[in-house]
């Protein structure tokens, strides 16, 4: 299990960023970081940053993991692409595509 050291960040309607450290484990993708409180609306996205400089999106559905793109097959064997959480448990999860 290897886990990274980085800044877990939250954009928000009208610009505002709020940055905590936090770590990501790279087996499960799950992040670890602490909670803040602010006074903030609507959230328009959420990504880690790891302490090698690399960015993994955050599921922007539970918020507690990073995502993947798999690729599946669609209508007339098309291949299509779906970023997914990689939390199995969460309703973004490959599982539910």
């Amino acid at each position: 299990m290897t886990i990274l050291k980085g800044t877990f960040t939250s954009v928000w309607d009208g610009g505002t960023e709020i940055e905590t450290e936090g770590t990501l484990n790279t087996d499960t993708g799950q992040i670890d970081t602490e909670q803040v409180d602010a006074d903030v609306e609507v959230l328009e996205e959420e990504y880690f940053t790891d302490e090698n400089g690399n960015v993994h999106e955050v599921c922007s559905v539970c918020h507690e993991y990073t995502t993947k793109v798999v690729v599946i097959e669609g209508i007339g064997k098309q291949l299509t692409d779906h970023r997914v959480c990689n939390d199995p448990d969460c309703d973004n999860s490959e599982q539910n595509l």
